[in-house]
């Protein structure tokens, strides 16, 4: 059983949610006035609070919580790490104080360790160069990195949120290492996980141009 959930991180839950609640066609809950007005003036510890009073399940607190939720109903998951993988960018970054803050708060899941937010350095679209060279591969060692610490039969990642490219380098990884990968459209009613590809590590390859590849 999987007990590590490795998600990547968009921005819709700022930009396609909150920041249009007034008009939006999201069925808004009864406290959808405090969500507003704290998302407006910033105040992530009030909104986090606001957030818990909402069904997880509920397309308004975003496809990250959304498809935390629904992993945690699944067999194969008992969640004890958490990680949110955030791009280098400020929108990114207040998602990701939001998110630990709102995961901090859910007294129905018990983690091992604190929610981990992982801001990927370069991982912007102004420079879309250094996007290419810098924050994939960032992405990548980040990625990595977690799955060395908690180990590979323990990990799981959420494909879900974040940069196109973003996410279908999460997939590859998933697919490469024999690591589950999920993900969850707006409009899908569960989380998928992703069927196997003809995709694998040839590690005699690597290990003789390691050199060239570092």
């Amino acid at each position: 059983m999987k007990n590590t959930l490795n998600c990547t991180v968009g921005t819709s839950l700022f930009d396609g949610n909150l920041k249009h609640l007034s008009d939006s066609t999201i069925q808004k809950p009864e406290n959808w006035i405090e969500i507003k007005t704290n998302y407006e003036i910033q105040n992530w510890t009030l909104l986090a609070k606001e957030l818990l009073k909402v069904n997880p399940s509920e397309r308004l607190v975003g496809a990250e919580i959304n498809t935390v939720e629904e992993a945690l109903k699944k067999k194969w998951l008992n969640l004890k790490n958490l990680i949110f993988l955030v791009s280098d960018t400020e929108i990114g970054r207040n998602t990701g104080i939001l998110l630990k803050k709102y995961f901090e708060g859910r007294n129905d899941i018990q983690l091992q360790n604190d929610v981990i937010i992982r801001e990927i350095a370069k991982l912007q679209d102004p420079a879309p160069n250094e996007f290419k060279t810098k924050g994939l591969r960032n992405l990548v060692r980040a990625i990595g990195e977690y799955l060395d610490r908690f180990g590979l039969e323990n990990c799981s990642i959420d494909a879900t949120g974040g940069y196109k490219a973003q996410i279908a380098i999460a997939v590859l990884i998933g697919q490469a290492l024999d690591i589950p990968v999920y993900y969850k459209h707006e409009r899908f009613n569960e989380i998928i996980d992703f069927p196997r590809l003809p995709i694998s590590l040839d590690y005699d390859l690597l290990g003789r141009n390691a050199h060239i590849l570092t």
